[in-house]
Order: structure tokens, then C-alpha cells, then sequence
């Protein structure tokens, strides 16, 4: 993807969009790319920053093929786990 936002497509199951650093819009349009590049019953972890907003990001996420399995929240970070439908 880029260098602040990159989506790593490991051998597992799981893969991993850090959007960390990303804002939105930027943000919401490699989120759509990682969910897009997924295969029905595959994994997407995606790490968000607590001190953005993400309202954008999560109702995105609510209306798309994916289903939210876990959410983790810690003093910055925001992990969440989706699942493609």
C-alpha cells in the first residue's frame, strides 16, 4: 500500500493493515483495499490510532461483507479483527 499504512499478506490466515499513522480519508480508502483483497473466510487485522477519529472507519466496516470477530482497545491503539463474508 504505502509506507505508513501497509498491508503485510503473511502465510497465515491473518493479515495485518496498520493504519496507525493513517487519517482519514486516506485511511478509510486502504481500508477498503484491504477488505477488498480478501477472500470469502479470510482473516483482516486491522490497528487503528484511539486518538483519531474513526467514526468513518467503523461504519464502513458495518456496511461491508466483513464481519467484526474481535475488538481491542489499549491507550492508543485499536485492534480490530474482521472476517470476509
Amino acid at each position: 500500500m504505502n509506507s505508513e499504512g501497509k498491508l503485510f499478506l503473511g502465510t497465515s490466515e491473518k493479515n495485518v493493515l496498520d493504519l496507525f499513522h493513517s487519517k482519514c480519508p486516506r485511511a478509510l480508502i486502504e481500508l477498503k483495499l484491504g477488505i477488498n483483497a480478501l477472500e470469502r473466510g479470510e482473516r483482516l487485522v486491522v490497528k487503528l490510532n484511539n486518538l483519531h477519529n474513526n467514526r468513518d472507519l467503523i461504519s464502513y466496516i458495518e456496511v461491508s461483507a466483513v464481519t467484526l470477530i474481535e475488538s481491542e482497545k489499549d491507550n492508543e491503539t485499536q485492534t480490530l479483527t474482521l472476517l470476509k463474508q
